[in-house]
Order: C-alpha cells, then structure tokens, then sequence
C-alpha cells in the first residue's frame, strides 16, 4: 500500500551539500553564518553582549541562554547578544529558536535581524521577531522606532509549548517582506506564515541579535539558537521528490512530497497515471499539509495486485518539477511467509567489517511490494511498530536501532527503533502484519552457527533457503562473507535446502493439576501448515474409552504443538496410546505418516530411586556441552516439570513446561541439544530437553543431584576424573557411563567410561556398559565368564554379583592371577546387602592393564559371629586378536 524512499535522509543531506557549494562564492559578502560548530560565539562571527561569556554558552554545538537568576539580576530581566551585520537589501535571514518553555508576556523571546545598535536593550531602528504575548504564540513581527515598536505581522501559526521551530525571513530591495516557519526545523519545510506585505522605514542595519527577557527564575537557560544566516536571499532550485504512496482507502491513494507543492500542478489529474487504470478521478492537494496530495479513482484496488504510479510535471512552491518516478504500491495486507527474517546479527561485537551494530534483514519471497506500515516485530519480550515503509518484491529491509541507522542505511533500505536489542545467545523473533497475523517465526540459538570462533561474535546468523522458511537450525549458519554479514543483499550461505522430512510424532505431555486432566498436548518434531483439516477432531484417538476430543488447538507461534481436549479425564496410574489416524503436513507441505502414535498419563510425583542418574558428560569435546542423562526405572509416569537438577554449589530447574518421563524411558538434560546430537549419535533426538542453564559441572570432579522442586533427593552421583577407564588417552567427551540400574550411584564399581565403539557416549539410549542384574545360582557369580577391557562396548567390565543369606555381612574381593600373585584389591571391609554387584574395569592395583590370561576372583564374606565364607571363581581377560 505504500512506498516509501528511505534515500529521503541522502536527499537531504546532499540539499545541505548544494547549499554549501552555491553560496560558498559568497563568503567575500559581509553575511552571517554561524552554527556554533567551534563551540564559541567570540570569533567566526563575533558575538557580544551583556555578561558575555556568563550570560550565554555554547552546550551541544547550540547557543544557550545562562543569564543571573531573577531575583539576583542587579542588570535587569534581559540578556542579549549581538553581531555585525550590514545586509538588509534582497537579503534572507535564517536561525532556529528553542525553547524549553512557553513564552508569554513575562518570558520573551526577540531575534532582531536589523539594529542600529548593538544594545538591544535600550532605544535602536530596526526590525525583529517576538515570541511571548499574553495570547497564543504566534510569530510577530515588529518595527521598532527609538524605544517604540510598532506591530507589523502576524503569522497564522499558532505553536504550542516548547517551542522549537526554524523561522526564516526575506526583504527585497523594494523593501517587501516575507516570513516563513519550518516546525520540522529541518529548513526542507518553509511555509509562509502569510502574505507578504511593505515597510521600508528602516533602511540600513549594522548588527543582528538576541534579546532574552524572563521574570521566571527557572527560564535563565531555557533559551536556545542555532543556525544562524544573514545573506543573499536562496533560491529553491532542488527538484522534490516522492516520499511515499498509500492507499489509505480502496479507491484512494494518498502521495506524499518531500516538500510543500504548488496547487495548481498538484491537482492537476494529468500528472498522475496507474497504468492499465488511467488518471484519477480527482487529486486535492491537504489543506493543512501541502506536501501531502489524495487521488481518488473510480473503482477499488484489487488485493493482492501489483500497481504502480507515474508522476511528472508537479511542482514545489518554488516551480521546481518533481523527477519523473513510477512507484510500486499494492493493495495487500501480506499472508503467512511472505515476508521472511533473513539475517540476524546478535552479536556483532568483535566487529569483523560491518559496523558493531545489532541488526535483522527482512526478505520479500513475493512479487508484490508489500506495506510494512503497523506491521511489527516482537524480540523476545519487545515489540517494535514498522512504520510507513514498502518492501519491494525480492528486496531487503534492515531493522536495527536508532543510533545505527544512519550506518546501516549505506547496506540498504533500512528502519531504526528507540529499542532494539538481540539476545546473544538466543531469543524468539515474531513477524506479525498489521492485523496481528503471524508472518514468520524464527526461535534462534547460538548453536545455529554450527561454529564455535562465529558464535563468539562478529558474525551474522543468515537463511540458507528463504523457500523453507520452517527449516530452523537445518536451514541456518553462521556467514561466510567476509563482512560477517551480508545485510540488504543476498546471503553468502544462500542455497537451495528443502525441507524434505515428514513431520514425526515425537511426544505427548499432561499435567496433574486436576482442572486440566482432560487435557493433552502433541508433539511434532517441525513446524506445522495451520489449515483446517488440522482441526478435524476424528483425526485423533486415545484409546482406553477416551475417543475423540472435543477440540483441537494448534499451538502458535512455533506451531510444532495441538492442544487436545476429550470430555473425560484421563484416570492417574493409566498409560494412555494417542493415535493420529489421517494425514498432517508440514510448513513445506510434506505429508506425515497415518497412525502414528504417543503414550501418555497423568504423572504422579516422583519418589527416590524412581529416576537415576544415568549418564554423565562433565568434559565435553570442544563446542560441545554438558548432560546428564536420567532412567526412569520405576511403573510410573514422571514429570520433569516437578524436577530441578544440582550440583553442591547451585541449581537449575529443568522445565517449565511439562515433558514425560514413561517407564524405561531416557531423557538427556543438557544446555545445548544441537551441539550434543552434532557430536554423538543418537536413537532418540527427542527425548532432550533444553535446559535454560546447567549446574556448573567441573572436568576433574563434581557431584551431581537430581531432586524435586520441593527439595527431596530422587538420585545423586559423585564423580571424578579417576573413574574413568585409566587406559584412555583422553577422557574430553568420554562420558561415564551407569553399569547397573539398581545398584547404587554411590558405588564407583558401578561407572565405567562409555565405549570407543558407540563414540564415547550414549545420549538418550541404552549405556554401552549396561549390564542387568539378573539372579544367578550360588553365593557368587561372574558375568560374563570372558570379559575384554578394551572398550570397544563389549563385554569390557566383569561384574561379581556376591548373595547373602544373612544381613550384616562384611566383604573383600580380591584379584589374583593364575600363578597366585595379587592383582588387585577390588574390595575392603564392605558392609554388603542382601545382593551386591561389584565391577572390575581389567586394571591392576598400579592402574596398569592386566595381562590376558586366567584370574582367580576370590570372595570372603564376614558375619557378625566371625563366620567366614569363602568364594573362588576364575574369569578369562580376553582381547581381540
């Protein structure tokens, strides 16, 4: 619906170049100019007045009033400061009056622009400005003979509170005279403040000047000047250009001029044209705003068309033509994609070429322009309004704050906000259009970079393929150009990566509370295509007398989760099968398996021993993370919202959200889920949960404890370095591995290093040291009979499962080879229970290797009456030939 030029800052930057560049033949002339650039106001011109230096200063490059309070002035309410000026023939003055206040009789603001004298304060022929009566403030212009003034003008602007506004005054040599006013004080604006009028009483001038008077103690440095000029009158000769067009209604548009325009061309329908539609019916330039022209067709703009405007031979109020332009515009609100986020730059510091400016690039997938005016972006808990902006088919738009604007607008189109800020390591982004749809979502991580020197700064997240705008990490990486980013052009990454998975269905999830019993919710492993065979109810089948739900809810923004809810409560202690029997599709279209399905129940509040720790990584490989892996050994089904993982120095909650633990399930808790699938392999990619922060976790040693959120111990494990299998090269990313389910963390026989042969770990899946304990016949048994501890996954631990038939009993285990001689001391003086499992990792007491061969394991067990049990059983340590 609009167009918008963001070169309307360049085109006024280089109005001010011209400007410069015309008149600089002119500084011979005795004409003044003075933007308080140098900081002073004693040379380059010359100002001088009452108090000099105490009465003004010169703060931010502007003249700043600092006269005496009030009721200490012994000099009077009135402050002033005057230069040399000798120009009143065909001669322009110019300057800018800020206040922080509204002027009235008591308060007063005068620029003289001809004196006599340069004691503005006392009786002087001249001329000047007032602001300040006792009615509203409008621009007055007086005539001052001796001590009398005579009013000669008043201009039809009436201003508010706080003025600031740039006035500008001419006098022909005939001595007619007009008066301007710019509020935008960007000297681009004039309009005249009325029709001009004749006084040529005073005809030579010497000085031009400030005059401040103030009976309001708190007015003393409230007044402010800047840009001074007194000069040959400066004629408009740049052309105008078109700021934008809008359709502010369907058979409206509305064109909006850098300039105030001259009526006569403005509405003259001949100087517009829509091809294929003609010339408009009407055009009418604003009453109040001649910059602003509305155009009336015969008939509605059809939605989702794409149109452009011709215009020529309009005018400014000078007679300079506007540029012949054709500027797109439709009529068209945007659906979901259109508009893509393209680039993320969260950290651009180091800088690695582009400014150190946080930014995000917007992409226009259509061939239509779009309007961008009250559409808006949230970033994470902000949100930011777009304001009157067109982004036109395969084009960019930068979004970034305001003070980095002006440097990001070199790269391209470009909008700065009051806020904006991108969270480092992550944050959800949503693009919505004006009527609050949701246009894209992006929910990013410093783990997209899939680098670990890019992620410490400098460089810019882009999307591979605008096409698959659901590919999330799959479809982004960090840029390869050498900039660190490619804002308002094509990304360096850009390829062609279609999303051509099927959407799976990973996981379901209740909650105890009893108001939401009812309730389940669905997982799926990719975004979802938000359409109405979504919301078939018989699509969806719980088992157990359940049915079909009464309703179905997609879950937005991330449209990857359906709310269901059945007329029945789901019963505690029940696993419940939802079944999705027809056909669901993804954001690229692609069709998910019939009947696929997730089990469920409504979980019970975990008691100790219900959940282990299973697996631990402490020292992960470079770019990698920590996890913790939990078994549910229990019948139950467990909520990990009702946990919260430790170490002895702080804690963090796991979930906010509820996520299942099933009997005999694995889940991995870790910071970083990408970085660990990237690193390891994986069965179960989704049974991870993200975690928002880890307990601190060190290399050599730690503990770690999984609790409730009300403080009870479910399981806790201590570990070191020395765990480990002591033949390893290195322990980075091997993880420690739980040999035995029900035997305890406690037992340091009971870890062993994960295996070579599954990659030094086991996220979310069965240990590769696993062993079960399973009821053998006699007091002591070996499993297996022929063990190899290369760590290869198989058989590289021996496990001596020792049975009492009493409490109380003390044990030792200890290793010798076939010759008799002492290996090792497995155990000492252990109080042991009814049945104990003990390890031997093949590791003789100097933590060297034992050599292959046959090995005696002999047991004692000690009761408390000094009976003593003895136990000999021979094992083979094997190894691969």
């Amino acid at each position: 619906m609009v167009f918008f030029y963001n070169l309307v800052h360049i085109f006024i930057f280089m109005r001010k170049i011209l400007f410069l560049l015309l008149f600089l033949p002119l500084l011979g002339y005795t004409q003044v100019t003075d933007d308080f650039s140098d900081g002073d106001f004693t040379t380059n011109p010359a100002w001088s007045g009452t108090g000099m230096d105490t009465n003004f200063v010169v703060a931010s490059e502007t003249l700043q009033s600092d006269g005496p309070h009030w009721n200490l002035n012994t000099l009077g309410d009135t402050i002033y400061l005057a230069t040399a000026n000798t120009l009143i023939s065909n001669t322009e003055w110019s300057f800018l009056i800020d206040l922080g206040f509204n002027p009235t009789a008591d308060n007063v603001v005068r620029v003289y622009v001809v004196a006599d004298s340069s004691d503005l304060r006392y009786g002087l022929n001249g001329y000047y400005i007032e602001l300040g009566q006792t009615s509203a403030d409008n621009i007055k212009f007086f005539k001052q003979t001796g001590t009398t003034s005579t009013l000669l003008f008043t201009g039809t602007t009436s201003f508010a509170s706080n003025i600031k506004v740039k006035i500008k005054i001419t006098r022909d040599s005939t001595g007619n005279w007009n008066i301007f006013s710019d509020p935008t004080y960007t000297g681009l604006n004039y309009s005249p403040e009325g029709a001009s009028f004749n006084d040529t009483t005073v005809t030579a001038t010497s000085f031009m000047g400030v005059y401040c008077r103030y009976k309001t103690d708190t007015r003393f440095n409230q007044y402010h000047f800047d840009d001074f000029y007194a000069g040959p009158i400066i004629l408009d000769t740049i052309s105008p250009a078109v700021q934008s067009v809008t359709l502010s209604q369907p058979m409206k548009l509305d064109v909006v001029f850098t300039e105030k325009m001259d009526e006569t061309t403005a509405e003259d329908t001949n100087n517009y044209d829509v091809p294929g539609l003609g010339h408009p019916q009407s055009a009418s330039r604003d009453s109040a705003d001649f910059a602003l022209v509305h155009l009336t067709y015969p008939a509605a703009f059809i939605q989702g068309v794409a149109y452009s405007l011709i215009i020529s031979n309009v005018q400014d109020l000078s007679g300079n033509s506007v540029i012949p332009d054709t500027i797109p515009f439709s009529f068209y609100d945007g659906n979901t994609f259109d508009v893509v986020i393209n680039e993320i730059m969260a950290d651009p510091d180091p800088s690695v070429g582009l400014p150190n400016f946080e930014y995000l690039e917007l992409f226009n997938r259509t061939q239509i322009p779009i309007n961008l005016k009250n559409w808006n972006i949230t970033i994470g808990s902000s949100i930011a309004i777009l304001p009157e902006i067109t982004i036109l088919p395969g084009d960019f738009l930068i979004l970034t704050g305001s003070a980095a604007e002006p440097y990001l607008s070199f790269y391209g189109a470009c909008v700065g906000f009051s806020s904006f800020s991108l969270t480092n390591t992550g944050s959800a982004l949503i693009l919505r259009n004006k009527t609050g749809d949701i246009i894209h979502f992006v929910n990013y991580t410093d783990s997209w970079y899939q680098n670990t020197l890019k992620d410490e700064g400098g460089w810019a997240l882009e999307q591979i393929d605008p096409a698959n705008p659901c590919g999330q990490s799959a479809n982004w990486r960090a840029s390869t150009d050498p900039a660190g980013g490619t804002p308002g052009r094509i990304n360096s990454v850009s390829a062609s990566n279609p999303d051509l998975k099927t959407p799976l269905l990973i996981r379901a999830s209740t909650s105890r509370k009893p108001a939401d019993s009812n309730r389940v919710k669905i997982y799926f492993n990719e975004p979802l295509v938000d359409g109405l065979f979504m919301y078939d109810k018989t699509k969806y089948y719980v088992d157990n007398n359940i049915g079909n739900p009464d309703s179905v809810k997609l879950q937005s923004p991330e449209n990857e989760c359906i709310e269901l809810v059945f007329a029945q409560a789901f019963q505690p202690g029940i696993i419940y099968t939802l079944t999705v029997r027809d056909s669901i599709f993804d954001c690229a279209g692609n069709q998910a398996s019939v009947n696929q399905y997730v089990k469920f129940g409504i979980p019970a509040l975990p008691d100790s021993g219900d959940l282990v720790i299973n697996e631990v990584l402490a020292d992960p490989f470079s770019g990698g993370a920590d996890f913790v892996e939990i078994y549910n050994r229990s019948g139950k089904v467990l909520d990990f919202a009702d946990l919260s993982l430790l170490s002895l120095t702080d804690s963090a909650l796991i979930t906010t959200e509820n996520f299942l633990s099933l009997p005999g399930s694995y889940t991995l808790l870790t910071t970083n889920p990408d970085a660990v699938k990237t690193q390891y392999y994986t069965p179960n990619p989704y049974h991870f949960i993200d975690m928002a922060s880890f307990p601190a976790m060190n290399n050599d040693g730690g503990t770690v404890i999984l609790a409730t959120n009300t403080d009870t111990i479910i399981d806790a494990m201590s570990y070191t370095d020395d765990m480990h299998f002591p033949l390893l090269n290195s322990t980075d990313g091997v993880s420690l591995e739980r040999v035995s389910y029900d035997r305890p963390a406690s037992d340091i026989t009971n870890w062993h290093s994960a295996a070579e042969s599954v990659g030094f770990a086991t996220p979310a899946y069965q240990n590769s040291q696993f062993m079960a304990n399973e009821g053998q016949n006699g007091s002591v048994s070996l499993e297996p009979e022929l063990f190899s501890p290369d760590n290869d996954g198989y058989n590289d631990i021996l496990n001596i499962i020792c049975k009492s038939d009493t409490p109380g009993k003390m044990l030792n285990i200890t290793i010798y080879d076939a010759k008799g001689r002492l290996i090792k001391y497995l155990i000492k003086n252990q109080l042991m229970s009814e049945q104990s499992v003990y390890s031997w990792d093949g590791t003789t007491d100097g933590n060297l290797k034992a050599n292959i061969g046959i090995y005696i394991v002999y047991v004692e067990m000690l009761d408390m009456q000094g009976k003593v049990s003895h136990f000999k059983k021979t094992v083979v340590l094997a190894t691969k030939l």
